[in-house]
This record gives structure tokens, C-alpha cells and sequence, in this order.
């Protein structure tokens, strides 16, 4: 019995510690020979266990991460941010960031962004509570911002109205369309002013957004060295921290 009983609880065991392993490397972003002698493994190990658990994670991240759909959703949403802001129908703010990952072998010189290391070009969509309510993680750090939103299936819901009211923000790296607003580049008059002053207090939120994402699981932050996986792993890895 006693023999039965260990072979039923030592699976669960192994999928304990791989998912601590891997919520631990999510956290600190250290090198997987550490997190290796910590927990009495090989460092081949701990990166198959921190993929399969991303992998396995990420697969989900789709009933999680979720645009506001339902008008009571879009009310609720546009209601906050006003409250925040005084901004009136605003259904999220966009933008991108760069998580460092370390030198891909293919197409290396795609994945050097503008501040010169190599990256993946992140794009997120956050509420007025720094929720992300949508994620694109799959472009390399030289592609532009407004290439990537253009892009997303996002776009093309706003392209074809099926999102209705409402209004994203976005900084003046993203292209002015009647869903999505930009600030004044060189405003003239108080009301433009005002426009830029509401417009950035609202948009501060997918900056804080990120800054508590990258904060919270130093893996992404450059502080705490690159993601040590190769891009499509690295890509699976920012879907896996945001769900």
C-alpha cells in the first residue's frame, strides 16, 4: 500500500516543482544553472520544464486575455477611464515594449530594435485597472509599432466595425483613425492643451502597465538579462506571464 501510494504522488511531485521552477524563473529571470541547483536539476531540464510549463500555459492565454466584447463590458471600461481621466468613450490604451531575448541564430539582425539588443517588439492593450485585454507577441524588436497593430486581428476588428463605439489611445508612433486617437504634436490652442493633457493621463496606464508587468517577473526586464530562449519560446513566454 505504502508502495502504491508513493508511485500515485511522486507525478504530482514532478509537476509541482516544474511549476515552481518555472514560476521562479519567471520571477527573478535567473540563469537556469541556479534555478538548477536549487531545486537538483540539470540546467537541460529546468529549460525543457520552464517551456513545457509556458507552453502549456500559453495555450490558454486566449481565456484570459480578453477585449471588452459585451456593451456592459465597453460601459464599465469607458466609465473608469473617465473617472480616471475625464476622457470620455475609451476603451483601452496601446503600445509596445521590448523584452530583451538572447541572440537568435536565424535572422539575427531582425531583432535588434532601435536601441540596438536584440528583442521581441511586444504590443499591449490595458484597461484604466492595468489588466491587458489584448497581447501580440510575435514580432521581432525591429518592427515598428504602427506595422504591428496594422497587422493584429485587433485592427481589423476596429477596421470593420465590429468593435462599435469607442475609442483606443495611443501615442503619436500609431497612425490617427477614428477609433484610434494620437495627441497634438505641436498643440496651439487651450483646448488642444487640455486634449493632450486628458490624453496622457489616460494613456499612462499601459506605461504603468508594463512597468508592473516587467517589475513583477524580472525575466522580461533587461535588468534581469535577456529571456534565454530562442524567439518563438520567448514570444510563448510574454503570453504565458500575461494570462
Amino acid at each position: 500500500m505504502r508502495r502504491g501510494t508513493s508511485d500515485k504522488k511522486k507525478p504530482r511531485i514532478e509537476c509541482l516543482y516544474s511549476v515552481l521552477t518555472a514560476l521562479r524563473y519567471y520571477a527573478t529571470g535567473s540563469l537556469f544553472s541556479v534555478l538548477g541547483d536549487a531545486q537538483g536539476m540539470s540546467r537541460m531540464i529546468v529549460s525543457r520544464v520552464i517551456s513545457d510549463v509556458s507552453t502549456s500555459i500559453a495555450n490558454h492565454a486566449n481565456e484570459y486575455i480578453i477585449f471588452p466584447n459585451s456593451n456592459a463590458e465597453k460601459i464599465k471600461v469607458m466609465q473608469n477611464y473617465h473617472e480616471l481621466s475625464r476622457f470620455p468613450n475609451i476603451l483601452g490604451c496601446i503600445d509596445g515594449t521590448h523584452v530583451p531575448i538572447r541572440t537568435p541564430k536565424q535572422d539575427e539582425h531582425l531583432y535588434v530594435n532601435r536601441k540596438n539588443f536584440h528583442s521581441i517588439n511586444v504590443q499591449g492593450v490595458c484597461d484604466s485597472d492595468l489588466r491587458f485585454t489584448n497581447l501580440v507577441a510575435k514580432w521581432p524588436g525591429s518592427s515598428h509599432d504602427s506595422f504591428i497593430w496594422t497587422d493584429s486581428a485587433l485592427s481589423l476588428k476596429f477596421e470593420s466595425g465590429e468593435i462599435g463605439e469607442g475609442w483606443l489611445l495611443g501615442d503619436s508612433a500609431y497612425p490617427l483613425r477614428p477609433w484610434m486617437l494620437t495627441p497634438y504634436l505641436q498643440p496651439s490652442t487651450p483646448s488642444e492643451f487640455r486634449y493632450n493633457t486628458r490624453h496622457m493621463k489616460a494613456r499612462n496606464t499601459i506605461e504603468r502597465c508594463f512597468g508592473v508587468w516587467k517589475g513583477r517577473f524580472r525575466c522580461l526586464d533587461k535588468s534581469g538579462g535577456p529571456v534565454l530562449f530562442d524567439p518563438t519560446k520567448a514570444c510563448k513566454l510574454c503570453c504565458t506571464i500575461c494570462a
